[in-house]
């Protein structure tokens, strides 16, 4: 009998519902990594910034990896629909690292203090993240989808929050606004949470009307982002 030779895995970009394979992905990414990190060496980032876009780096990677590997989907969210809060996300990212005229006034205490409290709510983000992530297992999507076989997850941080990566992401930017200090990055941490904000609206109702009473006795004993807030 002929054992069957593994199919080699094609590099792979995922933007929501848009997935590019093979030598365009890596063309894509590597010019997009390539601008970051011009306009990062263009306004001459702190250290600190430094090691905060090296965290976003590590989470992109991570991310990227995990797309790779679909599962079957019986519904999924259209692509306009998905870049309804996709857009505002990215905005936000950007908006973190990228000075913007007339919004570049510092508004946060500065010093290395204030940068290791940043950089320490950002890996606390990741964690949390990570830890979300391996709960959610083969029912992870970047896009909001119904899998085949779908699950209600309640363990771990999703006995307390519903949208625990999201959660994790907020966070993240947080952190780069505390080490960033400036107007524009507390700005971007905004539109990162309206984003999420935007989108568990749409999943809530994807989630009640998949899961009916299970869905409605979960919300009565958790939130949405933060606990005793949202």
């Amino acid at each position: 009998m002929t054992t069957p030779t593994p199919t080699p895995t094609r590099p792979t970009l995922q933007i929501g519902q848009l997935k590019i394979n093979g030598a365009g992905a890596v063309v894509i990414q590597l010019t997009l990594l390539a601008g970051v990190v011009a306009l990062l060496w263009w306004q001459r980032p702190s250290l600190g910034m430094w090691l905060s876009g090296g965290l976003w780096g590590v989470l992109m990677v991570y991310w990227s990896r995990e797309a790779r590997k679909p599962t079957p989907t019986v519904k999924a969210e259209s692509r306009s629909g998905t870049m309804k809060h996709a857009a505002w996300r990215e905005i936000g990212l950007l908006l973190l690292f990228l000075p913007i005229w007339g919004l570049n006034r510092v508004v946060l205490p500065s010093g290395s203090r204030h940068v290791w409290i940043g950089l320490g709510v950002q890996l606390l983000g990741m964690w949390f993240y990570f830890r979300g992530r391996r709960e959610l297992g083969r029912q992870w999507s970047s896009a909001i989808s119904i899998k085949t076989d779908h699950q209600l997850i309640t363990t771990g941080p999703y006995r307390f929050i519903r949208h625990p990566m999201y959660t994790a992401m907020i966070a993240m930017a947080l952190g780069t606004a505390i080490v960033n200090t400036r107007i524009h990055a507390l700005i971007g941490v905004a539109l990162v949470a309206w984003s999420y904000v935007v989108k568990i609206g749409v999943e809530e109702v994807w989630m009640a009307e998949q899961f009916g009473p299970a869905h409605a006795d979960w919300r009565r004993h958790s939130w949405k982002l933060v606990p005793l807030l949202y």
